[in-house]
């Protein structure tokens, strides 16, 4: 009943571009997908590791930051993973962006948040650590 409004938001997202790539690492094959607070904690990891945009290209590193979690806006994450061999998925915890990003995107990631950390293949549910 409600699946065409779901529908209608993720395009209204897509039309917007609420969701977007900020770091397009050339040949990246890790991505890092973050919302929010955990975006700025993100940033600041990468800020005190010295890691800016210019050195994505040579570290094949990728950096999503998404507006909306819910309900995620399906093709931006999956043009995204394209090429990857991994995602990482920053959240305070757990949340609606790691069930968009294990949903849409076929391949390995590992979640971080401040609760716990797991890892999961695609479309299998792995034990949490």
């Amino acid at each position: 009943m409600h699946l065409h409004k779901i529908e209608a938001v993720r395009a209204f997202s897509r039309v917007n571009k609420f969701d977007r790539t900020v770091w397009n690492g050339g040949d990246a094959k890790i991505g890092v997908v973050s919302v929010g607070k955990s975006y700025l904690d993100t940033m600041l990891a990468l800020d005190e590791l010295g890691i800016e945009e210019q050195d994505a290209d040579r570290l094949g590193l990728r950096l999503y930051k998404v507006t909306m979690p819910w309900p995620l806006e399906d093709n931006g994450i999956i043009e995204f993973a394209k090429g990857l061999d991994l995602i990482i998925v920053v959240a305070v915890s757990q949340s609606a962006l790691e069930i968009g990003v294990f949903e849409f995107a076929s391949i390995h990631f590992v979640i971080i948040s401040f609760k716990k950390i797991k890892c999961g293949l695609p479309r299998l549910l792995e034990p949490e650590f």
